[in-house]
């Protein structure tokens, strides 16, 4: 059956098996980028006084801006980016970077989705680090 085929089509076996790789690797392609866009959307934090939104940025990594906050200054920081240069890859977000207001700096952090409601935020400097659990 598969020599009738190749006969038919007019391709080598090389041929037949260099475009079902192809169209294996975009299958893959495809899920890996559902995966990693499992980030996206609104979370709260664990005491519901602040929301982020996690968006994919131009440059194809992610970011988090401050969306809302229970705050009487909180016109004044509703858009501030929180979250950047995210980079997903096996099953992770990592190399990006977290603001820390009170510090005014920038550290790495790491994401992690525990689940579709669930993740958590990683970072922190040296042997010192703090996670924080973000639901949607």
């Amino acid at each position: 059956m598969m020599q009738a085929l190749i006969y038919i089509a007019g391709a080598t076996p090389r041929h037949i098996l260099t475009v079902l790789a192809l169209v294996l690797f975009q299958a893959g392609t495809a899920s890996s980028q559902e995966d990693a866009n499992k980030i996206l959307g609104e979370w709260k934090n664990e005491t519901a006084d602040r929301k982020i939104q996690f968006y994919q940025d131009t440059d194809g990594t992610y970011a988090a801006k401050l969306s809302w906050i229970n705050d009487e200054n909180s016109d004044k920081k509703i858009g501030t980016i929180v979250v950047k240069k995210l980079q997903y890859q096996d099953g992770r977000y990592s190399k990006g970077l977290v603001y820390v207001p009170a510090q005014n700096v920038w550290l790495p952090c790491t994401v992690v989705v525990k689940n579709s409601n669930t993740l958590e935020i990683t970072g922190g400097k040296g042997f010192f680090s703090k996670t924080r659990l973000w639901i949607r």
